[in-house]
C-alpha cells in the first residue's frame, strides 16, 4: 500500500472544504453512493477496506480506538466512539446500492458465490479508474488477469470470514483489491499514489458492485400449530421460485413466492407426503 494520509479515517484530497466533490443534479443510481458525508470529520460514506479500529502500533499494540475517539471528537466514551468507525457503513452500503438502482432488479449475484469464474463474468463490464493516464477509466473484462485477480482477492477475503461466508453484501468491501489495492492502479509512480487519487476513484468499483449482490436465501424447518412448516429468507419485492428434489441433483418447481417481512413460509404436510425432499429458494426477480 502507498504511503500518503491515511484512508482509514480521512477521505484523499480533502484538504479543506472546498475540496469536496458532493453530487448534484445526479440520476437516482449508487454510483454515488460514497460521496455522501457520513457526519464524521472529513468522511463520506465508506467503502474502503482499511480499518481504523484495527490500527496498530509495534511498541503499543492496538491503538485504533484511541486514534478514532480523537478524531471524531467523541473522547468520553469508547464503546460509542466505536459503533461510528467508517467500516460500519458497511452494513447499510449494500442495502443502500440495491435502493439507489432505478433499474429493474435482475437476479442478485450470490456474495458467497464460490466461483472465480461467476465472479469474473459478474466483474464483467463495470468501470474502474486507472491512474496509468491521469484521469481515465476502463471497462473490466472478464477474461483480463487484472479481474482474474480480483476474483481471487474476494475469494480470499471470503475464506478469512467467520464459517468462511460473507455474514452480508457490505463485508465484501473488506477485500483490498476492490479499493486501495486496485490492480488497475499504477504504484510504481510515488507523485501517483495516495495524494494523487481521490475518494471517488478508489471506490468507483465498489460503488458499482454493490447494487448486484445479494445474500443466499437460507432455509429452515420448523415446527408450527402442531405441523411442518419451511421458512426461507428473502427480499421483500422480489419474486422466489420454490424447488424441491429428492437426490439435490434433480430439481423440480413447485411454486413462486414473494417474502413479507424479508420471510417465506411454506407449510408442509403432515405426515410428509412421499419419498424424503430437500427444498431450495432461488431469486427469480
Amino acid at each position: 500500500m502507498a504511503t500518503g494520509p491515511d484512508l482509514a479515517f480521512k477521505d484523499p484530497l480533502v484538504w479543506g472544504s472546498d475540496f469536496w466533490n458532493f453530487p448534484t443534479h445526479q440520476t437516482w443510481n449508487p454510483n454515488w453512493l460514497g460521496s455522501v458525508h457520513r457526519g464524521t470529520p472529513w468522511q463520506t460514506i465508506y467503502l474502503k477496506s482499511p480499518d481504523i479500529l484495527a490500527e496498530g502500533l509495534s511498541y503499543l499494540g492496538n491503538v485504533g480506538i484511541n486514534t478514532w475517539m480523537i478524531w471524531s471528537g467523541n473522547v468520553n466514551n469508547p464503546a460509542d466512539a466505536g459503533h461510528t468507525s467508517p467500516v460500519n457503513d458497511w452494513h447499510l452500503a449494500g442495502l443502500l446500492a440495491t435502493l439507489l438502482n432505478t433499474n429493474a432488479p435482475p437476479p442478485f449475484f450470490s456474495v458467497n458465490n464460490p466461483d472465480p469464474n461467476a465472479w469474473a463474468a459478474e466483474l464483467n463490464g463495470l468501470t474502474a479508474w486507472t491512474n496509468d493516464t491521469p484521469g481515465d477509466t476502463i471497462v473490466l473484462s472478464s477474461n483480463s488477469p487484472a479481474v482474474t485477480a480480483l476474483a481471487a482477492a474476494i475469494e480470499t477475503t471470503r475464506a478469512r470470514q467467520p464459517g468462511q461466508l460473507f455474514p452480508e453484501v457490505g463485508a465484501i468491501l473488506a477485500t483490498p483489491a476492490l479499493s486501495i489495492e486496485s490492480p488497475y492502479l499504477d504504484w510504481s509512480n510515488p507523485p501517483q499514489q495516495q495524494p494523487g487519487i481521490s475518494d471517488a476513484d478508489y471506490e468507483a468499483l465498489p460503488g458499482q458492485l454493490l447494487a448486484l449482490l445479494g445474500m443466499d436465501s437460507l432455509g429452515a424447518l420448523v415446527v408450527a400449530n402442531g405441523g411442518l412448516q419451511m421458512q426461507f429468507t428473502g427480499g421483500d419485492g422480489h419474486v422466489y421460485t420454490l424447488q424441491s428434489s429428492p437426490d439435490l441433483i434433480h430439481w423440480t418447481t413447485f411454486g413462486t413466492n414473494t417474502p413479507v417481512n424479508n420471510q417465506i413460509n411454506i407449510l408442509l404436510p403432515t405426515p410428509p407426503a412421499g419419498p424424503a425432499q430437500f427444498y431450495r429458494s432461488m431469486l427469480l426477480q
